[in-house]
Parts: structure tokens; sequence; C-alpha cells
């Protein structure tokens, strides 16, 4: 079974790496672990980036499930929170002029579902190791979001988003057409509106996303 781990940046892949039991050898365009059976791509920074680097995945790594391992900004959450995503859209799409809800790509889903027996396995994994795990919905757009003001209107309509990020909607999209099943997992670095922000995203990322090399361990031991 091949895993593809897709990481918006490097940095967020070194700490995994630090704490993951295997190691990884670099093949363009992939990390592969030494069992062959995680093949990992650096997407870069934002929609467009996350959308090509998760299709090279696909065609490339021919993976059976996808997986987006990251920092988000909190949104009702708090720095250091873990969340597996429940459901991920898009907060900066907006094509209400023609009758499709915010968020909504013309003939896309409003909202793309995470796998449900992944999601169930990160939280039982959760549970096992004592990592406080939580399931909750993710937003991303184009923005490094700094105020709530800017994200209300999809606050306003869905209820239980906990992370703002920049990826896991555009790599669930692409995962969605290719139907494979996705799952979104998001560490708070930051929390949205604070004043500290921007220096907590660089400080925390560390620490928050050590647990993450764990889950996975036990997930797909």
């Amino acid at each position: 079974m091949i895993k593809g781990l897709v990481f918006a940046l490097e940095s967020e892949f070194d700490v995994f790496k630090r704490h993951y039991k295997g190691s990884f050898l670099y093949e363009d365009p992939f990390y592969i672990s030494d069992d062959e059976s995680f093949k990992v791509i650096i997407s870069g920074v934002g929609k467009p980036l996350a959308a090509i680097a998760t299709e090279r995945l696909i065609v490339k790594g021919k993976p059976d499930v996808i997986l987006n391992i990251g920092v988000a900004g909190g949104v009702n959450a708090k720095k250091g929170d873990l969340i597996v995503a429940r459901k991920v859209l898009f907060h900066d799409v907006d094509v209400t002029a023609f009758g499709y809800v915010r968020g909504q790509y013309p003939a896309k889903p409003p909202v793309f579902k995470c796998d449900k027996t992944y999601i169930d396995a990160f939280l039982h994994a959760a549970e096992s190791l004592n990592i406080p795990l939580e399931k909750a919905h993710v937003i991303t757009g184009d923005q490094f979001v700094t105020d709530l003001n800017t994200i209300y209107p999809i606050l306003d309509r869905v209820k239980g988003i906990k992370a703002a990020e920049m990826e896991a909607a555009a790599i669930a999209l692409v995962a969605d057409e290719h139907g494979i099943p996705f799952v979104g997992l998001k560490a708070i670095s930051d929390e949205v509106g604070s004043d500290s922000q921007v220096d907590d995203f660089n400080l925390f990322l560390d620490k928050v996303m050590t647990p993450f090399a764990q889950l996975i361990d036990v997930v797909f031991a």
C-alpha cells in the first residue's frame, strides 16, 4: 500500500522526518521511505502549487491514500491543538452570483469529506497514545489569514471550522477527481487574529508537528 504525503513546507517535513522511525531517500520529485510505502512531495505554499503537486503525486507515485500534513491557523482553537479534518472547503471562492454556495467551484462539491475509515483510525491511534486529537473542519484559501472578518462569510455558513490554511482543500479536490481517499492532519501553530500570530507560526511549528509521526506510525503499522 502506497501512502502519499503532501507537505507545503520543507520545514514541516523536516519535523516529521526527525520523529518518524524510518528514513527517507530523495528521488525527484519524492522523498521515499526505506520500505517504499511512503512517497512524500513538498508542494510549496498555496492552492495552485498544492494541486499541481498532488497531481504529480498521483500520476507518478500512484498512492492508495493521500494525506496532507501541516500547520494551520486556529479558528476557535488554540496553539498546540491537533486536528484531523472531517471536511475541508475553500473560504476564498465566491461564485454565489450564479447560485453556488460560498466556497464552491462550479460543478464541484461545496465541501470535500475526508475518509471516515482513516479519520476513525487516527482518532483511535491518538487515544491509544494519549495524544489529544479532535475532529473538525478545515478551510483553505490563498491568504495567510490574520483577521477573522476575512473568513466570516464561510464561518457564518459552516459550523465546526477550527483551522485555516492554504492547501488542504486543493489537495482534496484533486484526490476526489481521482477517487483516492484523502485525510488532513493539521496542527495549530498560531491563532487567527492574535497579536503574536506571525511569530507564533515560526516558533511553534516544530513543537506542534511532532505527534503526527507517531500517529502515522501506529495507523499504518
